[in-house]
């Protein structure tokens, strides 16, 4: 026998059948939705700063320390300077020096008491008091181009507050030539008022595997002083 379904039953049957809008009108309902959708939400922010958060540090990571290199290298920058700088190669010393405002450089080369004069990429030496148009003297590569210093420090990672530039890098800059090696050159820095004021260089490797010489020691120091000191000057 079937039992007929009275109106009252039908009626509290539908009345008790789950409705989207009572979340908002019913306050139980209301209550127990806040539970559940605000913490998924945070939890779904907390994600989403993490990977940035992760991202940034990432690329961070992967770009050289351009501020970095480039603050410390402010006073060199702005080509007024007094240099000496050293090349030591086993036995032999070379020093160069002079003084740098702008684009002038004037400075003699120590081992044999020759006077230069470098204007943009014109070299002259004083020859018997007249000067005459010569090749750099410079050895190995053009460590007077304060660009160039720049460019070899932005290939360049830091280690231990000194840098380490590939010699695969390092011909890429200073020659605009594609080598592959596996070694490095490391750079030491000195700092004067969070500025430097010394660089070393140690070739070594450099000269035995790209110059093809058999050498136990090569050092290049490029030392700096009396920043912003240098006048302007001519030669006759």
């Amino acid at each position: 026998m079937k039992i007929k379904k009275t109106n009252d039953e039908s009626t509290n049957k539908e009345r008790k059948k789950f409705k989207i809008t009572e979340i908002f009108t019913n306050k139980r309902y209301y209550a127990i939705a806040n539970l559940i959708f605000y913490p998924i939400v945070f939890l779904i922010l907390i994600i989403i700063v993490r990977n940035g958060q992760s991202t940034t540090h990432n690329e961070v990571d992967n770009v050289p320390n351009y501020e970095t290199n480039v603050y410390a290298l402010e006073k060199i920058n702005e080509k007024n300077f007094n240099f000496r700088y050293i090349l030591n190669i086993d036995d032999e010393k070379i020093v160069y020096a002079g003084k740098m405002y702008n684009n002038k450089i004037l400075f003699e080369d120590k081992s044999n008491n020759n006077i230069y004069y470098i204007q943009d990429n014109l070299v002259l030496q004083n020859i018997n008091g007249n000067y005459s148009v010569v090749e750099n003297p410079v050895k190995y590569f053009n460590y007077f181009d304060v660009e160039l210093i720049n460019k070899i420090f932005d290939k360049s990672t830091e280690d231990d507050g000194d840098y380490i530039i590939s010699i695969s890098d390092f011909i890429r800059v200073i020659k605009s030539e594609e080598f592959v090696d596996e070694n490095e050159i490391l750079i030491e820095i000195e700092k004067q008022e969070n500025m430097i004021n010394k660089i070393t260089l140690d070739l070594t490797d450099y000269i035995n595997d790209v110059e093809l010489k058999n050498v136990n020691s090569a050092t290049l120091e490029l030392n700096y002083y009396d920043f912003g000191l240098i006048k302007d000057f001519n030669i006759n």
